[in-house]
């Protein structure tokens, strides 16, 4: 009967041991070395290096929505051009079938009956109308002075403007605008050319210049087409000299005194641009 606490002592110590051999369960790999969260971050150098590509391709797209620009700039006024030659040519052509017509009304008829069995005058003329006489052919109209001098304009301007296009300075471009605004001060081109002086200061990065430049078109061409055009680029480059204000100033001006253009529609895209930086 003395061993009976040794029996109890075995049944209950039993599972202590079981619970003290048991334990917390063993911590698995990953909670003993879990994995660091390390952000891969580029370089200083990697970061200029797409810095410089990035403005490398955005000059490539300017210069291409420069040569676009000029393209059509000289297509429109061939188109002009060629209609105000049409527009001559009709109008010589209408003198002198009125002078026809009056040649024929203003015919004198000989009531002489000597003259009886000949054709009458106005057979005779539509006879002349139907055989005309060499003579009154219409001749091609020949080019006045302010055509030839107006053709010469346009091709000086061309090539200036193709000469733009491929340089990457622009320097010998500008000063060629230059001379070609103070040449012809009064060529329908002369604003373009002012226009393109200031956007070649612009792409230089000589934004105050190109400000001024720009001013000159609203200046001394306020008709011309370029107005808009110049006012916008005003404002871009206030704005690329971190003169927010006035930037805002010169595209609000373009919404104000250019409606419903193109201009007018990049200046609200701009001005959105600004606002919310």
């Amino acid at each position: 009967m003395k061993s009976w606490p040794w029996v109890i002592v075995i049944l209950c110590g039993g599972p202590l041991l079981t619970a003290c051999r048991i334990g917390p369960p063993p911590s698995s790999v990953s909670d003993q070395n879990p994995p660091s969260a390390i952000s891969r971050k580029l370089s200083a150098s990697d970061l200029q290096e797409r810095i410089a590509d990035q403005k490398a391709l955005i000059q490539e797209l300017e210069s291409r929505i420069n040569q676009i620009e000029g393209n059509q700039e000289s297509l429109e006024h061939q188109i002009e051009t060629q209609n105000k030659k049409d527009q001559k040519i009709l109008q010589d052509f209408d003198f002198r079938l009125s002078e026809l017509e009056k040649r024929e009304y203003e015919t004198p008829q000989d009531p002489s009956p000597a003259l009886q069995g000949h054709s009458s005058p106005e057979s005779a003329t539509d006879q002349s109308l139907l055989n005309p006489d060499p003579e009154l052919n219409l001749p091609d109209v020949a080019p006045t002075e302010g055509q030839k001098k107006e053709s010469g304009e346009v091709s000086e301007y061309q090539s200036i403007l193709e000469e733009f296009n491929q340089e990457k300075n622009k320097s010998r471009s500008i000063q060629k605008f230059k001379i070609f605004v103070q040449s012809h001060p009064k060529s329908p081109l002369a604003p373009n050319a002012q226009y393109w002086i200031g956007e070649g200061y612009y792409t230089q990065g000589d934004y105050a210049r190109a400000i001024t430049a720009w001013q000159g078109v609203v200046d001394q061409y306020p008709k011309s087409n370029k107005k808009c055009d110049a006012m916008l680029k005003q404002g871009l480059a206030f704005s690329k000299l971190n003169d927010n204000k006035n930037a805002q100033l010169f595209l609000e001006e373009v919404l104000e005194k250019c409606p419903d253009t193109v201009a007018s529609e990049k200046a609200k895209a701009f001005l959105y641009k600004i606002k919310n930086s």
